[in-house]
C-alpha cells in the first residue's frame, strides 16, 4: 500500500517536531552552560 497524504503529512509534522525539541534542547543547555561561565 501506498502511504496516503495523510500519513505523509503526519510524518513529516513529527520529523519536524523533533527536529525543533533537539534544537530547543541544545540551546537550553548552550544558555545554561554560559550563565555557568559567566558565574
Amino acid at each position: 500500500m501506498t502511504p496516503g497524504p495523510t500519513e505523509v503529512g503526519v510524518s513529516l509534522t513529527m520529523r519536524l517536531g523533533a527536529i525543533r525539541l533537539l534544537r530547543y534542547r541544545d540551546s537550553i543547555s548552550h544558555s545554561s552552560d554560559v550563565q555557568g561561565e559567566r558565574q
